[in-house]
C-alpha cells in the first residue's frame, strides 16, 4: 500500500481539475511511470510468494533471509509456478499503472454529477483538492489487499496441481468484516477445477465463480488437500464438500 501511494505521490499536490488531467497525461506515457509499477507489482507478487512458503520463514529466523530466499525463487520459478508469478506480476503492474487514469475518470464522474446537481463552479473548485488524498489511499489499499490475495491464490494453486493435489478446503476469517457469503464456504472441500459462486450459494447477487480471495477485499484462503493423506490431515469427516453448484455433506 505505502509504495504504490508513494508513487502516486506526484499527484498528491494538484488542486485543480486541469493539474489533474495534466499530471495523468504525463504518467501515461512515461516509460519511468511503467517501470515503476512493474517493480512495485514484483514485490508485492515476491512477498506474497515468500509469505506463503514455511521453508523461507524458517530460513527468515536463522538469519540468512536474503540468500534463502532468492535461491528459493529462483528455483521455484522453474516450475509451474514461475507462470502463474509472471501473469501475477503483469496483471498488477497494469492495475497499478491504471490507477492515475482511473481517478481522473472519477474525478470528472463527480465533477458532472454536481454540475447536474446545480453546484455552483467555485464550490466544485476544490473537489481535487479535498478527493484526490483520500481517494489514492483507498484505491491503492483496495489493489494492495486484493491483488496480493489473489497472487497467494494463484501461487498455491499452481503448487497444488503441479503436485496433483486437486482440492482445497476454502478457509475464511471469523470476524465481523467476513461477507455472510464467504463465512458459509468456511471449511467446504472444493476443486480448483470448479469455483463456486459464494454468493448465489447464499442466495445473494453473483459475482461470478471464484476461488478463496478472488474478489475485493477477500481474506480467505485455500489449504490444499493431499489425497494420500486425507484421514491425517483433516481427520474423519464428515466433510462438506462443494460440486457443480451445490454443497454437499
Amino acid at each position: 500500500q505505502r509504495a504504490i501511494r508513494r508513487a502516486m505521490g506526484v499527484l498528491l499536490g494538484i488542486t485543480t481539475v486541469q493539474g489533474l488531467g495534466e499530471a495523468v497525461d504525463i504518467l501515461t506515457v512515461s516509460p519511468e511511470w511503467h517501470q515503476l509499477c512493474r517493480e512495485i507489482a514484483a514485490r508485492m507478487v515476491t512477498n506474497t510468494l515468500t509469505w506463503e512458503d514455511k521453508t523461507w520463514r524458517a530460513a527468515a529466523r536463522k538469519g540468512s533471509r536474503g540468500r534463502e530466499i532468492y535461491q528459493g525463487i529462483q528455483e521455484i520459478l522453474q516450475t509451474p509456478v514461475g507462470e502463474a508469478y509472471r501473469q501475477a506480476v503483469e496483471r498488477n503492474a497494469r492495475l497499478i499503472s491504471s490507477l492515475p487514469e482511473d481517478i481522473r475518470a472519477h474525478v470528472n464522474e463527480m465533477i458532472s454529477e454536481r454540475v447536474i446537481k446545480g453546484y455552483r463552479p467555485e464550490d466544485i473548485a476544490g473537489l481535487v483538492e479535498e478527493f484526490l488524498p483520500e481517494e489514492v489511499k483507498t484505491r491503492s489499499m483496495l489493489i494492495a489487499r486484493t491483488e496480493s490475495a489473489k497472487a497467494h491464490t494463484e501461487l498455491t494453486r499452481a503448487r497444488a496441481q503441479a503436485v496433483r493435489m486437486n482440492w482445497y478446503m476454502w478457509h475464511s476469517t471469523h470476524d465481523s468484516r467476513t461477507r455472510p457469503s464467504h463465512r458459509k464456504m468456511d471449511g467446504v472441500i472444493c476443486s480448483w477445477d470448479d469455483p463456486p459462486s459464494p454468493e448465489a450459494l447464499n442466495n445473494e447477487k453473483s459475482y461470478g465463480r471464484y476461488p478463496p480471495g478472488g474478489i475485493w477485499n477477500c481474506r480467505c484462503y485455500p489449504e490444499p488437500i493431499n489425497p494420500d493423506m486425507i484421514a491425517a490431515q483433516l481427520g474423519s469427516g464428515p466433510f462438506k464438500v462443494y460440486r457443480d453448484g451445490q454443497i454437499r455433506t
